[in-house]
């Protein structure tokens, strides 16, 4: 049997062109309608992504800096010669 989608005859009847591209149109505008909403969350969402990205590199950097200075504080206490205590006036 024929394929009605063809434009040949099925199922006792004819299926017309003019049907086939009207059932297209309708289709169109109900993806279009589905896709619509689905895009706005993706851009709000992206943006958020973007945000965040931002947010991780700045605390990396100021994690980084807060272990170079913790690095360079050691390094000071460790050269001192004398105690502490010493240094004191008394």
């Amino acid at each position: 049997m024929p394929c009605p989608a063809q434009g040949e005859t099925g199922g006792g009847g004819e299926f017309h062109i003019t049907e086939r591209k009207g059932v297209e149109e309708e289709l169109m505008k109900h993806r279009e309608h589905l896709e619509r909403p689905a895009k706005e969350p993706t851009t709000g969402l992206r943006m958020a992504n973007e945000q965040l990205q931002q947010e991780m590199s700045e605390r990396q950097r100021v994690e980084r800096a807060v272990q170079e200075a913790r690095v360079y504080a050691e390094s000071i206490v460790e050269t001192v010669r004398e105690p502490w205590w010493c240094l004191i006036p008394t």
